[in-house]
């Protein structure tokens, strides 16, 4: 099940990457927070998207070969 949407986050992130890239040339959907002097890096929702599909992989992974040593 994790895994199932770990990569379904990955591949709509992905889309929509190269939907922005093939009709605008470019990403379209910038955000970047702002809190009191600091400030992110500037990123879109779909990469947002592809990070959280890659971390749910990685605690993903990380718990089934914590469960096999168990086993």
């Amino acid at each position: 099940m994790l895994t199932s949407l770990a990569l379904t986050s990955i591949l709509g992130g992905a889309l929509g990457n190269m939907i922005d890239r093939f009709e605008a040339g470019s990403v379209l959907d910038i955000f970047q927070m702002k809190v009191s002097e600091w400030q992110s890096a500037p990123f879109n929702l779909a990469d947002v998207s592809i990070l959280a599909g890659v971390a749910i992989v990685f605690i993903s992974t990380l718990i089934h070969e914590r469960w096999e040593e168990k086993s």
